[in-house]
C-alpha cells in the first residue's frame, strides 16, 4: 500500500492539528506500520518515527528533485544510496541494489554534455540526482547484463514499427468516433 507522506515542516503542524499526534503515532494507530506500505518522501521524520520506519520494514520512496524543490533535500550522495539500495529493500529483492558478483547487471548512464547538466558538473552525483529528471531518455541501461538501451535508442525492439502499430490500433479504435473529435470542437446543438 502506498501512502502520501511528510515532506514539509508544514505537514507535521498538519498532522499535530488535525490528528493530535506526529505521523508516526499516526501510522500506528490506523495500522500503517507495516512492511507491505511504503510511504512518499518522509524527509521529516524525527529520530524516533526513522527507527519505527526501519523497525517494522516501512518503504520510503524519495524524490530528490521534489525534495530540493521543497527545500527538504537530502545530500545527493545519500538520495542515490536510498534509492538503489532502498528501492531494492522496497521491492523485496536482494538481488539488485548494487553492482556486485550475484547481482542483477541493472544500470543507467546518461550523457554529462547534455544541456539538462549545463553548469552542474563540478558535482556530478548531484548533477545527476538533480537534473536527470528533465533529460528523457538514458543514453545506456542495462537490465540483468543485457543492453537495451545504446546511444538513447531502444535496442529490444523496433520502436519505429512499435510506434506504426499504435498509430494504426489508435487511429481503427478512434474511427467510430464522430468528425469533431479529432478537433474538439463540438457544434452546440440549437
Amino acid at each position: 500500500m502506498a501512502r502520501g507522506g511528510v515532506a514539509r515542516p508544514e505537514d507535521i503542524d498538519f498532522s499535530l492539528k488535525v490528528y493530535g499526534c506526529r505521523p508516526g503515532k499516526y501510522i500506528e494507530n490506523v495500522g500503517w506500520d507495516k512492511d507491505d506500505v511504503w510511504f512518499a518522501h518522509c524527509c521529516m521524520l524525527d529520530t524516533a518515527e526513522t527507527k519505527q520506519f526501519a523497525d517494522n520494514g516501512i518503504g520510503i520512496a524519495h524524490c530528490p528533485s521534489s525534495n530540493m524543490r521543497l527545500a527538504s533535500a537530502m545530500d545527493a550522495r545519500e538520495a542515490l544510496t536510498v534509492g538503489i539500495k532502498g528501492g531494492a529493500r522496497n521491492l523485496g529483492r536482494d538481488d539488485i541494489g548494487e553492482i556486485a558478483p550475484g547481482f542483477a547487471a541493472d544500470f543507467v548512464a546518461w550523457k554529462t554534455d547534455a544541456i539538462g547538466f549545463a553548469g552542474g558538473l563540478m558535482d556530478p552525483v548531484a548533477a545527476l540526482i538533480y537534473c536527470t529528471p528533465s533529460l528523457g531518455w538514458v543514453d545506456l541501461s542495462v537490465i540483468n547484463g543485457e543492453v537495451i538501451v545504446k546511444n538513447g535508442k531502444l535496442q529490444s525492439l523496433d520502436l519505429q514499427a512499435l510506434l506504426e502499430e499504435h498509430r494504426q490500433r489508435s487511429e481503427k479504435l478512434c474511427s467510430h468516433l464522430p468528425s469533431w473529435w479529432r478537433t474538439g470542437n463540438k457544434p452546440v446543438e440549437e
